[in-house]
């Protein structure tokens, strides 16, 4: 009740999980979930709250897990392994941007907002379909085999 309180009276958020707060709570999973890979429905969801396979959750979660992405050097010029910069920067993923950009020309912009990506009415059919194909925000960051059928 605290949470409908707050966004109806239009209290910034703070936290990883700002990003993600696009639509109303629900108990449960609305229709691009329900038709989401397993695997893909979990990973989707921690990219979401920011409690995935990305440098910014290991600082401040797992400190022992190296927070800098491997296209960098860590120690000359390290970069911090971001949501922000996975979709939108980092060279890995460059090959698989044409499926986000399709619908969101400006990802590659400096001041793209990733909150339309996180919208399940508009960005995030394709933010899934980017990670299934590149394997982004996997741990290894390099795409999953495909599920074989029942």
């Amino acid at each position: 009740m605290l949470w409908r309180k707050q966004r109806t009276k239009g209290v910034p958020k703070t936290g990883s999980f700002t990003l993600a707060d696009v639509v109303p709570l629900s108990i449960a999973p609305n229709a691009i979930f329900r038709s989401t890979l397993r695997e893909l429905f979990g990973r989707a969801v921690q990219t979401l709250t920011g409690h995935g396979f990305t440098g910014e959750y290991y600082q401040r979660f797992v400190p022992t897990e190296s927070p800098w992405c491997s296209c960098s050097d860590e120690v000359t010029d390290p970069i911090l392994q971001t949501r922000q910069h996975i979709i939108c920067e980092c060279p890995r993923y460059e090959a698989f941007r044409n499926i986000i950009r399709k619908n969101h020309p400006n990802v590659h912009a400096d001041n793209f907002s990733l909150r339309p990506l996180f919208d399940p009415r508009s960005g995030l059919p394709d933010l899934i379909q980017f990670m299934r194909k590149s394997g982004a925000f996997t741990k290894s960051g390099a795409p999953r085999p495909e599920p074989k059928p029942d």
